[in-house]
């Protein structure tokens, strides 16, 4: 009579793992539906993929490897970047670059100027720029052979401000200066007559004859 329950649980056993046999079995054929093809194949391509992933990542870091080794070569075969400096006034200076035969001056990057290399300062409001703010760069020019001109230096903000009219000085008043009073004697009226003789005509006559000495004999 014991045998029975044991047969009946040795048979339960048996059902459950047939049917989660079948169970994974449906699931597996279920991927292999959705993917198209065996999921072994599956498996094979998932490696292929991350090989090839490796593979461009190593190409990459070379190839960065490689641009880094490019710009420290053309760093190394070139003169030094000017360190540059901008006072309050707009008086741009920096310091003299060994090597440098010429310095050019960038203004947003596009050259304006240049100077002797003697000469590491320069009045950036003789540039005579429109309000608003500029970047100023200095690049140092080779003279050394084998050697590049620098890179463009750091920038500096150089900002040329807006005239404000309320701020100019109120105008001056100037006096008039003064003029000579000059009398002409042959305007006294009563010394030229005008428009002909008048009245007394002619003791005007005889004075006048008296002035300019017309009544004495000349020698």
């Amino acid at each position: 009579m014991k045998k029975k329950p044991i047969i009946a649980l040795a048979m339960a056993v048996v059902l459950a793992f047939a049917t989660l046999s079948s169970m994974q079995a449906v699931d597996a054929d279920d991927v292999q539906e959705d993917i198209g093809y065996p999921i072994e194949e599956s498996y094979e391509r998932e490696d292929e993929q991350a090989a090839e992933y490796e593979q461009t990542d190593e190409q990459e870091s070379a190839q960065e490897d490689e641009q880094s080794e490019e710009i420290a070569e053309e760093v190394a075969t070139s003169l030094a970047s000017p360190i540059v400096a901008l006072t309050e006034d707009g008086i741009l200076q920096w310091e003299a670059v060994e090597g440098a035969v010429f310095y050019d001056l960038y203004v947003d990057e596009v050259l304006r100027t240049g100077f002797q290399a003697y000469i590491t300062y320069f009045d950036l409001n003789l540039l005579d720029l429109l309000p608003g703010e500029y970047q100023i760069q200095i690049r140092a020019i080779s003279g050394v052979e084998d050697f590049a001109d620098s890179p463009l230096s750091e920038a500096v903000t150089f900002e040329v401000a807006f005239l404000d009219i309320t701020t100019l000085p109120a105008p001056i008043a100037v006096p008039p200066v003064p003029q000579p009073n000059v009398t002409n004697p042959w305007s006294n009226s009563d010394f030229i007559p005008r428009g002909g003789f008048r009245g007394g005509g002619f003791c005007r006559c005889f004075m006048m004859a008296s002035f300019f000495n017309l009544g004495e004999d000349t020698p």
